[in-house]
């Protein structure tokens, strides 16, 4: 199980201010992405198979969505 180290919680903050700043007004998903952020960035650490791949970026961007009116 990965822990939190003063590294990984540095690492946390950062991406999550930058997630702020991207997405202000969505509260609960920063909440989510949070959760997950905690556990995701340790075992990245561990594993640097997974560096240099953006992968929470990745995993935090929004769906596309496409609307259109029908008259």
């Amino acid at each position: 199980m990965s822990t939190l180290t003063k590294t990984s919680t540095d690492k946390v903050t950062s991406f999550l201010e930058w997630l702020r700043n991207r997405t202000p007004n969505e509260p609960e998903f920063h909440q989510a992405v949070t959760e997950v952020a905690k556990i995701a960035i340790p075992f990245m650490e561990e594993n640097p198979r997974y560096e240099g791949y953006a992968l929470m970026e990745r995993l935090t961007e929004p769906d596309r969505v496409i609307s259109f009116r029908v008259t």
